[in-house]
């Protein structure tokens, strides 16, 4: 009977010197060693914004996130603040009028085109400008979709082109006379806006972005009959003056533009080049 004791007991024993008191698990020196547990870490400690050290922010490159958040999107981002855009001089273009609105007759807004792409061909750094149909777009359509049917004319840059007329509104601001009572005149407010943006085909980077908007308040009777059409004439006047003034500032846009190409800033920081030391 003793002899049966003394042997179970040895059998048990190096069992009993594995298992800590009061566990029945291998103890972390058994597991660590057997390669199959590893202590989880610690989570990371955030680092409260305006914390960094010199050291630190010296380090950080274009599209590198100061934590472990780097997500899909913020590396799409990350590669679009890389690219560099290298366009040849004089550059080929194409000419989409990709959102129209309002109350300008299209014959109006057919020679404000005609006079915006004549402005272009008359620009030096402009050797081709292609006229693309909106009607090749569908109404929403993603600037990938604009890319696309760039190079399928085969030019090196887009510019879009967006439009806005709305119906003139009264002003309500304005003061109504006792005469402006009885004779139904109002101050009335037109406001034309024209946006032109320039994507560069092969990487899908904006060159350059141009808005121009004219608001004008006029008095009239909208109903009297010694003035024909006032509204439109309203709207005729703020689309004029709009346009006019983007006639004169893309030539201004394209200089400065092939200057930031010339000069290499195109792109604010390159990937390579560290951030320097604050």
């Amino acid at each position: 009977m003793k002899k049966n004791t003394l042997i179970s007991f040895l059998v048990m024993l190096p069992f009993l010197y594995a298992c800590p008191a009061g566990t029945g698990t291998p103890s972390s020196l058994q597991r660590e060693s057997s390669g199959s547990y590893y202590p989880t870490p610690a989570p990371p400690q955030d680092i409260p914004a305006g914390k960094y050290t010199a050291t630190e922010l010296s380090s950080l490159r274009a599209g590198v996130l100061p934590d472990t958040s780097f997500t899909n999107e913020e590396r799409k981002l990350a590669g679009y603040l890389v690219r560099k855009t290298v366009p040849v001089f004089p550059m080929k273009i194409g000419v989409i009028l990709y959102k129209t609105g309002g109350s300008l007759p299209d014959g109006d807004r057919k020679t404000y085109v005609d006079n915006f792409l004549q402005t272009l061909r008359n620009n030096t750094d402009i050797g081709q400008v292609v006229e693309i149909s909106p009607n090749l777009l569908p109404q929403g359509s993603s600037i990938n979709e604009i890319r696309a049917l760039g190079a399928r004319f085969q030019v090196s840059s887009v510019f879009v082109i967006s439009e806005s007329y709305p119906f003139p509104t009264e002003n309500k601001e304005a003061i109504v006379t006792p005469i402006d009572s009885i004779t139904g005149t109002r101050t009335w407010e037109s406001f034309s806006k024209v946006d032109v943006y320039g994507i560069d085909i092969l990487n899908g980077v904006f060159i350059f972005s141009i808005s121009s908007g004219i608001k004008e308040n006029k008095k009239y009777n909208r109903t009297s009959s010694n003035i024909k059409n006032p509204d439109l004439l309203l709207v005729r006047s703020t689309a004029d003056k709009a346009w006019g003034s983007l006639n004169e500032k893309i030539g201004v846009e394209i200089k400065n533009y092939k200057d930031r190409v010339i000069n290499d800033k195109v792109i604010p920081i390159i990937a390579e080049t560290p951030l320097p030391v604050l």
